[in-house]
């Protein structure tokens, strides 16, 4: 360990956020790529001293300017107490990190099957208890399945990625309608990737398995359809090991078609960021990759004989303190008012309109961060969809970080 007058820590891109409890607004501190499971809170009044541990400052000079600045009497120790808890959750950019990240990243692609990451918190680890837990979504929400009554199976399907715990009855909205169809032989799950990818679609080639079994991929279709990209589809397959927006609907499929004719197979599809595009006010399907990979998608889709169905595991708007909006005040009326702008943006999802869809997101710059537009308009464009129907809409506020999520599950037939 370098003496202070050296050492210069330097915070990872972790996420900041207020919360508040009984003791008072704390900020918490979290690592969005799940390499640390650990969330840290720190009073407010530590805030400067977190800003300048960005691997320019020593802990001498990090004392000083505090002291300067802020009027913060902090000792060198008390620094080294603090750079010592975040080196030990992995909050900290150096050796000891870079060491473990290279072994998690080494273990999982390694791994024959992608194992459950969300089993026994998001949802049970246990069968019965998540058949059990899946069927009060059901009751809280939609009613159960009719399978008396066979409809033909949805061509698309939008289904929320919120913490099932929360959004439970908007997932038994989608699934129910998969239920009541006609046996579907392909799903093509487009989730959002959480975790940074170099592409703007990552696909992994490992079967995903819940408590509920093994999911098989499709790895005929997804060979056809890297064939001819302009980028490794498989690149940033890491991106998958975390990732809830795909697990959750996996494991929704499993508990609701148990009894299904044949094996399902999947199509695992993360859809990354999209930003360039909005911030270009350039549509994404004239994005070289974007729009390879949507007509790459269309073409295998349509050469299928079999029935297929593209689940977009997606959620809406992410406003609020967790989110980066410190001053904004979700009041009763401000949530309706963001309620109010989902369903105006739904209307024209609903129509299938892709271009219209992209350019709403634009106007008003993504300030609402509308997490699953990339995995909508992909859906949108590759399948050509006309009409859709909404299901389910809810918000899920947060009072303790002054947070909304806005989720929503929708069909198309």
């Amino acid at each position: 360990m370098p003496p202070a007058h050296e050492e210069r820590p330097k915070i990872r891109e972790v996420d900041f956020f207020p919360i508040k409890n009984r003791d008072g607004t704390f900020i918490a501190l979290r690592d969005p790529l799940d390499f640390s499971t650990q969330v840290l809170a720190f009073r407010p009044a530590l805030l400067p001293v977190l800003s300048l541990m960005d691997g320019r400052h020593t802990l001498d000079q990090i004392a000083a300017q505090v002291e300067k600045e802020n009027k913060i009497k902090v000792t060198v120790e008390q620094l080294r107490q603090v750079v010592d808890k975040l080196d030990e959750v992995l909050f900290l950019a150096n050796d000891r990190f870079q060491k473990h990240c290279q072994r998690v990243i080494g273990d999982y692609l390694e791994a024959k099957v992608r194992p459950a990451a969300h089993a026994g918190v998001s949802y049970p680890s246990d069968p019965e208890e998540i058949h059990a837990y899946f069927s009060e979504h059901f009751l809280a929400g939609p009613g159960f399945p009719k399978l008396e009554a066979r409809h033909s199976p949805p061509r698309a399907m939008i289904s929320p990625h919120i913490d099932l715990r929360v959004g439970g009855p908007g997932f038994a909205s989608a699934y129910k309608e998969i239920a009541e169809s006609q046996p579907i032989d392909v799903f093509i799950i487009l989730g959002t990737a959480h975790f940074p990818t170099r592409f703007p679609f990552s696909a992994t080639w490992k079967n995903f398995e819940t408590p509920l079994g093994v999911a098989e991929i499709d790895r005929d279709f997804l060979e056809r359809l890297r064939k001819g990209l302009p980028f490794d589809l498989f690149c940033d397959e890491f991106a998958h090991r975390n990732e809830h927006s795909i697990e959750f609907q996996v494991v929704y499929l499993q508990s609701t078609l148990p009894v299904a004719p044949h094996p399902i197979k999947i199509v695992p599809i993360l859809c990354g960021s999209f930003a360039k595009t909005v911030k270009a006010g350039t549509e994404p399907s004239e994005d070289p990759m974007i729009g390879a990979f949507i007509e790459a998608l269309k073409r295998e889709i349509a050469s299928e004989k079999r029935r297929v169905c593209v689940i977009a595991g997606v959620d809406l708007a992410h406003v609020g303190g967790r989110f980066g909006d410190v001053n904004l005040k979700l009041t009763p009326t401000r949530r309706k008012i963001f309620e109010e702008t989902d369903r105006t943006m739904l209307e024209i999802v609903l129509k299938g309109n892709a271009s219209r869809f992209f350019d709403f997101i634009a106007e008003e710059e993504d300030k609402r961060r509308v997490c699953g537009f990339p995995a909508i308009y992909t859906m949108l464009k590759a399948l050509s969809l006309k009409k859709g129907e909404l299901l389910h809409y809810d918000q899920s506020y947060e009072q303790a970080t002054n947070s909304l999520v806005t989720f929503c599950s929708a069909k198309f037939q």
